[in-house]
């Protein structure tokens, strides 16, 4: 068994809060969690509330590496709106980011109660396929130079 911390990000707009029940699940290449629900914060009493960072625990089988996380509430409760933020699930080895900045409201934006998010994208490789680009780029243009340069003579 393994443990996975969950650190959940409520947005920070008034009235972002939910007192809905929230439920997680989360996908790796070795499977899933199942759906949790994320019950007992470490950090707050009243979880989800504006600008808070909920942490839970979860204990399952190893998930390998992560990719994918669904998150979802039942809309229950006075103020079951709910702005997300992200949310990050940290192993033993890495912390996996998912943004959504998104409400999950019945009565806003596109009224769904779940998504899907997809783990960012890390920023070295970014940078690692930009500068691929950018010298397949200058292969391609010294090869048209070769090749205008032969063609006038």
């Amino acid at each position: 068994m393994k443990q996975y911390q969950v650190d959940v990000y409520t947005g920070d707009k008034f009235g972002c809060g939910t007192n809905a029940n929230v439920f997680c699940t989360i996908y790796g290449d070795k499977g899933d969690t199942g759906e949790r629900e994320l019950a007992h914060s470490e950090t707050h009493m009243d979880k989800f509330e504006r600008k808070h960072v909920d942490r839970f625990r979860i204990e399952c089988a190893d998930l390998g590496n992560i990719f994918k996380l669904k998150i979802r509430h039942d809309n229950s409760g006075l103020s079951p709106d709910w702005l997300l933020s992200k949310v990050e699930v940290i192993d033993d080895i890495k912390t996996y980011v998912f943004y959504c900045e998104q409400w999950l409201a019945k009565g806003k934006a596109d009224a769904k109660l779940e998504r899907t998010l997809y783990e960012k994208v890390c920023g070295i490789f970014v940078m690692y396929y930009y500068y691929l680009f950018f010298f397949l780029q200058r292969i391609i243009k010294v090869q048209e130079l070769v090749q205008d340069l032969f063609l006038v003579r």
